[in-house]
């Protein structure tokens, strides 16, 4: 699968003082579910190239200008109020156009904590402080267009239920897995063509 040169499908449950440092880093606790994940399985197997658990936080530019649409300063100031106004925006410009849109933007990256890399720019993040901690959110800020004077362009990880615009940290592993698992016989099919080419190269040789 696609990532698995990396982490070789290999997990290791964190030691109670690494799960401190990160913590510390980040200046929050960690949710339940994340937390427990991290010391009973840990880091390594997973989405995308493997879970690396880093603090997403760094030092953005200084902005002067007012918040571009659909952006705050930080994932804390996404209550329920404005995240439901955002994903109202969201859904009603995807409706009038095809064009890539983004949930929600921020200045900063204060708050979340870094899941998995899946490549070409896509990032997936946890957020670990506010009314949305717990929640889980992609940044594809690489694919499409970010909003000017913001970082980041956001959008809701898979697998979100009750109702919930963003997944809790194990609807979204759930999700991811069942979404691997469908696309088990297109990378088995795409192996098995790429041994039969190489099989045919040595025998030309």
């Amino acid at each position: 699968m696609h990532g698995s040169r990396r982490h070789l499908y290999e997990c290791e449950p964190w030691p109670l003082h690494a799960l401190q440092h990160i913590e510390q880093q980040i200046g929050e606790q960690l949710p339940d579910q994340c937390r427990r994940w991290i010391t009973r399985v840990g880091g390594g197997a997973g989405p995308g190239y493997g879970f690396s658990y880093r603090n997403a936080d760094y030092v953005a530019r200084k902005y002067d200008s007012p918040l571009p649409v659909r952006c705050i300063e930080n994932v804390t100031h996404l209550s329920d109020e404005v995240l439901a106004r955002f994903h109202k925006e969201f859904t009603d410009s995807k409706a009038r156009s095809n064009a890539f849109d983004y949930l929600f933007a921020v200045r900063s990256y204060h708050g979340l904590l870094t899941l998995c890399e899946h490549g070409c720019g896509w990032d997936s993040y946890l957020i670990v402080a506010g009314p949305q901690r717990g929640r889980v959110v992609e940044d594809t800020a690489a694919m499409g267009v970010t909003p000017e004077e913001a970082e980041g362009s956001f959008l809701p990880g898979n697998g979100a239920r009750d109702g919930h615009i963003l997944p809790t940290f194990f609807e979204w592993f759930n999700r991811m897995i069942d979404l691997e698992i469908q696309m088990l016989p297109q990378h088995r099919a795409f192996r098995l063509q790429k041994q039969e080419r190489e099989n045919q190269e040595k025998l030309r040789s």
